[in-house]
């Protein structure tokens, strides 16, 4: 067990014992400059030109109050209506969509397919021709 372990654990190196430990002294950093100090961070640096990140132009923002739409239409009621979600000629509210699982708020309704079911659209977000 104790060997096996010794396998997978790996061995911290030893650091700043003596020169003959091979990482004495310097402890591997070589000598002064910014790099040798502890808390350095050089990752954008281009040796003092202008970061690409600086140099590129910014373009637009993002919207935090964006709210992604879903849409909803005949084709999506007669789906539910195969598989017994909701009954025929069921009149679709919002109340009903948050049965359904969506949010009225973010669910527009659109007059896309063919209502055979006799479907009555009762819900806020909907096209024109409904």
């Amino acid at each position: 067990m104790v060997d096996m372990l010794q396998k997978i654990v790996k061995k911290r190196k030893c650091l700043g014992r003596g020169i003959g430990s091979g990482k004495g002294k310097t402890c591997g950093r070589g000598v002064k400059g910014q790099k040798a100090r502890s808390g350095v961070a050089i990752k954008g640096f281009e040796g003092g030109q202008t970061s690409l990140l600086r140099r590129l132009p910014k373009r637009g923002f993002t919207n935090l109050s964006r709210v992604e739409k879903q849409v909803i239409d005949f084709d999506t009621l007669n789906a539910l209506q195969a598989l017994g979600t909701i009954k025929s000629g069921a009149q679709i509210t919002d109340e009903t969509l948050v049965e359904l699982g969506y949010n009225p708020a973010a669910t527009k309704f659109l007059n896309n397919g063919q209502n055979p079911h006799g479907f009555v659209i009762a819900v806020t977000l909907r096209s024109k021709s409904i």
